[in-house]
């Protein structure tokens, strides 16, 4: 575990064309008090009958041939067709607009490179419909990634983790998007494993009205192994994400695209982990209060009769500071394992949390420039007079400590093969967790035909109730039987459950829907077939029956009335209940908790799935509602659909 000191450095309105009406999610006055509601953590779809969805794509590539194609997917599970427009944003240039339109239970897909050609791209989508969920991947550079888009701008945005070394084989890069009408002016500052960084040049920085802005991290804090960013506005308020490549040493190229986090919060949910001999997987912790926060990290696996639970691993992060646990490197963490986290404060000051895991050859360059850059160290802090190390009991030291030692990948592979673990390809995975649970949550794109392997995660994260789900498989607005045992659906407290999925060639994707009796959360893990990438994403929650958890609620299942914690959407109704459901120095070393926690097994079950006959809902860069001609051309004034700033 690794800790470092950093000195102290929405009513989102959303004006649509003509009609659309204003987005709710976010409440300045909310923040001012002090309170945090659902839609200002993380992203969230607005309720079903609300009469708009607003979301912000940043991030990607505007070319076939460029560093990160980016293409947007429109997920609707509603009974209802959605229509809106998609603004397209090229660095430098001013938006384009674009009728689409999303049938009800189907998903459309847009690549922005069919739309118009440019290096970076982002994109603003607005529909007449609640419920729509909004995502984005990204390929190039011989890599892939998915992940979700944000549904709200802020002032303040987080990145635990990003790595600028070795430059050559590394590149982080941030978008800054404000579709807005009016200037964002930001400060960036980056804690680093070398120290604290506030480069001259990205303070009081500008971001114009309607515009994309793009900042390579990469030559303003090079060779870095790790840089934890945050962005605050001095006025203003705008969306940010991050491009993150890196190579494996056969010179595998990887790439993962990431949402900012738009606030910390109390608590933070992973569905899915995965720790073997050629699979790294850390933790990474950012606290960006004034306070130290006191935070537990706790790794919950299958349990049997002989393995005890693993003691969670307690850290004390000071103000501004970041921490991490490698559990790779971590005695008490068993390998193979497969496993859910939950990180969580212990005294109410809110952090980011982010799950990064490094697969192949990816993770053997990472361990190769992690022992480089001690070794560097090292040296550097040698003097003339040469002192012997030696450890607690006066033996000399070991000098290869605290490095990965290099397994043999046969080796690798027979293990994870023998835990029931597929062996992953180079990758890079790079997701924040959930700082929200909820009883309904979607995930598009679930398989699809060039995913080699693909599967659904879902966690019954209640210490004591639980909760049964129901899985709902769409695909060209035919909802597809499902048979699942109900030793699958039945989940008992702080029990997993992994689903496999997939889809022929030829087949459009699926889009996931997953019902619950309790809180739970959802991952989707997918290996890409044509670069083999990894990409382990987030579902979207729907609003009804959403929670901010408390961390220090030994109980978050539902209760008897569970209610939202999201402010009610214009031409709502309010809270919403589900009768029946239940409502630069380093610190000091972090310590561990010595209580072992219980959790319940994981399970593996196959899914069988009877596909029906359906065409793709890929669509046209431009989409119309039916029996109406499809229209390419842009809106002749784009600015007069701005959102209100």
């Amino acid at each position: 575990m690794i800790a470092r000191r950093l000195p102290i450095a929405v009513l989102l309105v959303a004006l649509v064309a003509a009609a659309f009406a204003v987005d709710p999610r976010r409440d300045d006055a909310v923040r001012a008090s002090g309170a945090v509601t659902a839609a200002a953590l993380s992203p969230l779809a607005t309720a079903v009958g609300a009469g708009s969805s607003t979301w912000f794509c940043a991030g990607g590539s505007a070319a076939v041939t460029g560093p990160a194609e980016h293409t947007i997917t429109l997920a609707n599970p509603p009974d209802e067709a959605a229509t809106g427009t998609l603004q397209l944003f090229l660095e430098g240039q001013d938006p384009q607009s674009f009728p689409v339109a999303v049938p009800a239970r189907d998903q459309a897909q847009v690549a922005l490179s069919t739309l118009a050609q440019g290096e970076w791209a982002a994109a603003l989508v607005e529909l007449d419909r609640g419920g729509v969920v909004v995502t984005h991947e990204v390929v190039g550079l011989g890599g892939w990634d998915s992940d979700r888009c944000s549904s709200q701008a802020s002032d303040r945005w987080y990145l635990p983790w990003g790595q600028t070394a070795p430059q050559e084989a590394s590149s982080l890069r941030l978008a800054l998007f404000n579709p807005f009408a009016v200037e964002a002016v930001v400060d960036m500052s980056f804690d680093t494993d070398d120290g604290f960084r506030t480069p001259e040049a990205l303070q009081g920085f500008l971001v114009p009205p309607r515009r994309l802005v793009t900042v390579d991290v990469t030559n303003l804090v090079p060779v870095r192994q790790r840089v934890s960013t945050e962005i605050t506005a001095r006025s203003g308020r705008l969306v940010v994400a991050r491009l993150q490549s890196l190579s494996g040493v056969d010179g595998t190229v990887t790439l993962d695209v990431t949402p900012a986090a738009p606030s910390a919060a109390t608590s933070w949910y992973f569905a899915d982990g995965r720790v073997d001999a050629d699979t790294l997987e850390r933790i990474s912790v950012y606290n960006p209060s004034d306070a130290t926060a006191q935070v537990e990290v706790e790794i919950s696996r299958a349990r049997t009769t002989r393995d005890l639970a693993i003691e969670p691993f307690e850290l004390q992060i000071a103000p501004q500071s970041y921490a991490e646990v490698v559990l790779n490197d971590e005695g008490r963490v068993p390998k193979p394992l497969r496993h859910t986290t939950v990180v969580r404060s212990l005294n109410d000051v809110a952090v980011v949390a982010e799950r990064v895991q490094l697969s192949s050859t990816v993770k053997a360059a990472a361990a190769t420039a992690a022992a480089e850059a001690a070794e560097a160290a090292q040296s550097s802090a040698t003097t003339a007079v040469t002192t012997a190390v030696t450890t607690a009991d006066g033996a000399p030291a070991d000098a290869t400590a605290g490095t990965t030692t290099t397994i043999d990948p046969s080796q690798a592979a027979a293990e994870a093969a023998a835990a029931g673990m597929v062996p992953l390809p180079p990758g890079l995975s790079a997701t924040l967790g959930s700082p929200l649970v909820a009883t309904r949550w979607v995930l598009p794109n679930a398989a699809r035909a060039d995913v080699v392997s693909a599967k659904l995660v879902v966690a019954n994260v209640s210490n004591d109730q639980p909760a049964d789900f129901e899985l709902h498989l769409f695909r060209g607005s035919e909802e597809l039987p499902v048979d699942l045992p109900s030793a699958t659906t039945e989940l008992e407290p702080r029990q997993q459950v992994e689903i496999p999925l997939s889809a022929a060639a030829g087949e459009a994707p699926l889009l996931a829907v997953v019902e619950a009796s309790g809180m739970i959360v959802v991952d989707g893990v997918q290996t890409y077939g044509p670069l083999a990438d990894v990409s382990v994403h987030g579902a979207v929650p729907l609003p009804e029956g959403v929670r901010v958890p408390d961390p220090l609620d030994a109980d978050i299942g539902l209760g008897e009335e569970p209610t939202t914690t999201v402010a009610a959407p214009t031409g709502g109704s309010g809270s919403t209940s589900i009768p029946g459901a239940g409502t630069g120095s380093t610190t000091g070393p972090s310590t561990t908790t010595t209580a072992p926690t219980t959790t319940a097994p994981t399970t593996t079950v196959p899914t069988t799935v009877t596909t029906v006959p359906a065409t793709s809902t890929t669509v046209a860069p431009t989409t119309a509602p039916p029996d109406t001609t499809p229209t390419v051309a842009p809106v002749a004034d784009p600015a007069t659909t701005a959102p209100a700033g």
